[in-house]
């Protein structure tokens, strides 16, 4: 009786978590207004210097997020390969599940 219920308890719990993670995965827009976030605290802790050069840049690097991205889709989370101002010009992909970023790779 006990295998039973686990036999079929078991995909019902595995088919709704696969149902949040693809809800919950991050699109294209989700993540450029991520970047956009970091870059604005990185803009609030800058030294005056630092702020007037990036204000000078900021539309520059607000326009860069949008378009050095590729999203990867795995339908249940997605890899988001970026290089722009945020990351120094370096390339770095980012996981994006249940609407969070994580880095996993910057390039040297």
């Amino acid at each position: 009786m006990k295998k039973k219920t686990l036999s079929v308890i078991l995909p019902i719990l595995l088919a709704m978590a696969l149902g949040f993670l693809a809800a919950t995965n991050p699109s294209e827009e989700d993540f450029t207004k991520y970047v956009q976030q970091k870059t604005a605290r990185y803009d609030e802790k800058a030294t005056a210097v630092e702020q007037i050069t990036s204000l000078v840049m900021g539309q520059s690097a607000r326009l860069d997020s949008e378009l050095h991205v590729r999203r990867e889709n795995y339908l249940v989370c997605s890899v988001f390969v970026y290089k722009g101002a945020f990351t120094g010009m370096k390339e770095e992909r980012f996981l994006g599940l249940a609407n969070q970023f994580i880095k996993i790779h910057e390039e040297h």
